[in-house]
């Protein structure tokens, strides 16, 4: 159960166990494990280190005013964002805050210290306790092995509809212009000598004489022909495209802490110098 960090005083053993225990932001959100501990002069815990980045990131200290603590899950929620927490001053753990650093933290949060005391000190463990290096025990293994597991990425290809092609007549009406010769009678009159024409009829009395004119006129016919076929069919084509997709890999964190009552484990090249609390 959540429990705010200052409503308690912490016994020796309580913050050696602060070791072991996961940090989360406001917002809920794993951000590492316990990497160092500073305590006020009372002795209480004022700040905490943590690792943001894989194996030898930096650590970056964190101040415990308005934090939460659930004992029972092992869990520290402090009051401030992942991101504000990735830019914050980070300092070593095996050494101590001065009044002129103190400030620097709290100034980057935005918060003011809860009271103007002498510079909180770093302890590894609890106050008047020197960390215990791992020493041998009968039956405890000597190394550990983890299978790390990743994923890979397989890019296969199916077949799926991406739409249909319909072909439909239409009939388009377009006025075609040909030119055409046609024929047309007309009629011409002549004089020719006495001698050249032929009469008919009686002198001086009326006759008339009909000639048949003709002419020639555009019959139109039309002749259905096949002009010309379409043929559609399928072809393939090959284009390339890359695929974007999330695979996850596991890493190894190496973790400095008590697990289950069990000795911490140290790392020269992470913590050059231990040593107890210093008043």
């Amino acid at each position: 159960m959540k429990q705010d960090f200052n409503t308690k005083n912490y016994s020796a053993n309580e913050m050696n166990d602060f070791f072991s225990y996961d940090v989360f932001d406001r917002n809920q959100k794993h951000i590492g494990n316990v990497n160092g501990l500073w305590t006020d002069n009372s002795g209480q815990p004022a700040f905490i280190g943590i690792k943001t980045s894989w194996l030898f990131g930096k650590t970056h200290v964190i101040p415990l005013r308005d934090a939460q603590i659930d004992p029972e899950e092992g869990h520290i929620y402090v009051a401030y964002e992942e991101d504000k927490i990735k830019d914050a001053p980070a300092f070593d753990t095996d050494s101590e805050l001065n009044s002129t650093q103190e400030q620097e933290i709290y100034s980057y949060y935005g918060a003011q210290p809860r009271t103007a005391s002498t510079p909180p000190r770093q302890t590894e463990m609890a106050t008047g306790t020197q960390p215990p290096l791992q020493k041998e025990r009968a039956g405890q293994p000597e190394e550990a092995t983890m299978q790390l597991h990743e994923e890979k990425l397989h890019v296969g290809k199916r077949e799926v509809e991406a739409g249909s092609v319909q072909l439909r007549k239409i009939v388009r009406t377009e006025k075609v212009q040909q030119p055409v010769e046609l024929k047309r009678e007309d009629i011409v009159v002549e004089r020719v000598p006495a001698h050249e024409a032929q009469g008919t009829g009686q002198p001086f009395q009326g006759q008339e004489q009909v000639i048949p004119l003709r002419r020639e006129e555009p019959v139109i016919e039309k002749e259905n022909i096949v002009r010309e076929g379409v043929r559609a069919r399928k072809r393939t084509e090959t284009e390339q495209e890359n695929v974007s997709e999330e695979v996850r890999h596991e890493d190894v964190e190496v973790l400095h802490g008590q697990h289950h009552g069990e000795d911490r484990t140290i790392e020269e090249k992470d913590r050059p110098g231990l040593h107890p609390d210093k008043e």
